[in-house]
């Protein structure tokens, strides 16, 4: 078995355990549905990303603030992103500039943009961190693994972490040390539980899986 499905496993399992309100984890993709709902794209996605998506179909609070994407939701956000970005780097064309909306609502709007705009890269969301964007960066060769890149508007890119894998590891031993812990708040006449994070006990546990980004981490977390 994989180190992400593993990670992803124990992440679940001490959800369904301690999580005050634990949600249905959706079950995943074979490889054959995720291919052929990725066919379109002008990119392959990493194979960690694949085993993630085969193993369930998001929808996992991989942190107390975080919430994986379903491959439907990464897609669309996917997509927005690239018709932005060929927009502003073509925004000289009147054919972009002047009938974006209707182009854009063509049923071979997305195969022909793919053909006669193509970008170098490709951003693809997993989740959201802290208010910042976490997404892979994908391009028309399949990788095993590809860094976790950190964006929150205004800021340049970072990576976040080495992988996909490292990172999930990160959040299970979080999760089951204590990085991670459910807490409750008494508000008017109600307790209300819910997970909370311990930013001291999560610093050590980042740093271990992923001691090239700890400044990144300090940054998001601390700073």
């Amino acid at each position: 078995m994989s180190g992400i499905i593993q990670a992803l496993e124990r992440i679940i399992n001490w959800l369904q355990k301690y999580d005050p309100e634990p949600e249905t984890i959706p079950p995943g993709f074979s490889l054959l549905q995720i291919q052929e709902l990725t066919k379109k794209l002008p990119f392959k996605l990493p194979l960690e990303v694949c085993k993630l998506y085969q193993y369930c179909n998001g929808k996992v609070g991989i942190t107390p603030y975080s919430r994986l994407f379903s491959l439907e939701e990464a897609l669309k956000i996917c997509l927005s992103y690239i018709y932005t970005e060929v927009f502003l780097i073509h925004y000289s064309s009147e054919e972009l500039s002047k009938n974006f909306c209707n182009f854009m609502s063509h049923p071979d709007a997305q195969q022909f943009l793919f053909a006669y705009y193509p970008l170098t890269t490709y951003r693809f969301p997993l989740f959201v961190e802290n208010d910042g964007l976490c997404y892979v960066i994908c391009d028309e060769n399949e990788k095993k693994v590809s860094p976790i890149w950190y964006e929150f508007i205004g800021r340049e890119p970072v990576i976040y972490s080495a992988s996909l894998t490292s990172l999930m590891l990160t959040f299970a031993e979080c999760y089951e040390t204590g990085g991670y812990y459910v807490t409750s708040e008494y508000k008017a006449g109600v307790t209300y539980s819910y997970t909370e994070i311990d930013v001291e006990k999560a610093e050590k546990i980042f740093q271990k899986y992923n001691p090239a980004q700890i400044d990144v981490w300090r940054e998001i977390w601390i700073d």
